[in-house]
């Protein structure tokens, strides 16, 4: 009888320390996820991100009075926040134009609606197919989500002369909608 009550005690105590340890182990995740979180989203200093991003972002946002910055999968994503509360969030992608990569930064609102796109970098032709940078055709992709297809010729417009640079921002767009789906962000 002693013997069993001394197995017993021993299982107990065994069963115990799994459990004690089983616990501190969830406690560490939730603490490390929960630290994670915290640190992810860091208030950005505009004045340490390059001037083009930092003015790009400012316009896309204009009613934004902080910016916040995150790392998802090897990309940097940037918040706009308005007195607190989050407004949309951006990203930069690229697609290849005819004088090279052109870079753009998406912005878009809580929705995953685009609100506003600037070309942060192109070596496309003067006159030709930098006329991808202008407003005018630019303003196409406003309102456009990960749903829609951003397709030239289909719900863009294409411009004679520049059906690759059209191409380029095209697939820029489409690829910084998903990844800003993928991240979580609107």
């Amino acid at each position: 009888m002693a013997a069993d009550k001394a197995t017993n005690s021993r299982g107990d105590n065994a069963a115990g320390s799994v459990a004690a340890v089983a616990i501190t182990l969830v406690v560490c995740v939730v603490l490390l996820t929960g630290g994670h979180a915290m640190l992810a989203f860091e208030e950005v200093d505009l004045e340490e991100v390059a001037p083009e991003l930092a003015g790009a972002l400012e316009r896309i946002f204009a009613d934004a009075t902080e910016f916040t910055a995150f790392e998802h999968e090897g990309r940097m994503f940037y918040r706009a926040i308005r007195d607190g509360e989050h407004i949309g969030s951006a990203v930069i992608a690229e697609g290849e134009g005819y004088g090279g990569p052109i870079e753009v930064l998406v912005g878009v609102d809580t929705d995953g609606a685009v609100v506003g796109l600037e070309v942060l970098d192109h070596d496309e032709t003067p006159g030709l197919g930098d006329v991808v940078t202008e407003d005018e055709f630019l303003s196409q992709f406003h309102g456009k989500s990960e749903a829609d297809p951003v397709e030239v010729d289909d719900d863009i417009d294409n411009i004679s002369g520049a059906t690759v640079s059209v191409e380029a921002v095209a697939e820029a767009v489409r690829a910084a909608l998903g990844y800003l789906a993928a991240a979580g962000t609107g």
